[in-house]
């Protein structure tokens, strides 16, 4: 059995960069989705070899942010 998980980090990498090193080591994938703008998270993706998925769906027809489109 495989485990994956998604999180969905915008505009809090500074919790995620505490807490991704030591999730990501409990599951075979884990894939962060974040906002275009928030390129911080993306970094700390790409320090810790975590999969980033970037949409601004989060902000579609006019959402202040919409967590389940992204």
């Amino acid at each position: 059995m495989k485990l994956e998980a998604v999180v969905v980090c915008v505009d809090y990498s500074d919790f995620l960069n505490w807490t991704l090193p030591f999730n990501s080591q409990l599951f075979d994938k884990m894939i962060v989705v974040t906002a275009s703008h928030d390129t911080r998270t993306q970094q700390i993706c790409e320090k810790w070899y975590v999969e980033c998925l970037v949409t601004d769906a989060f902000y579609e027809d006019d959402a202040p942010f919409n967590k389940a489109k992204g």
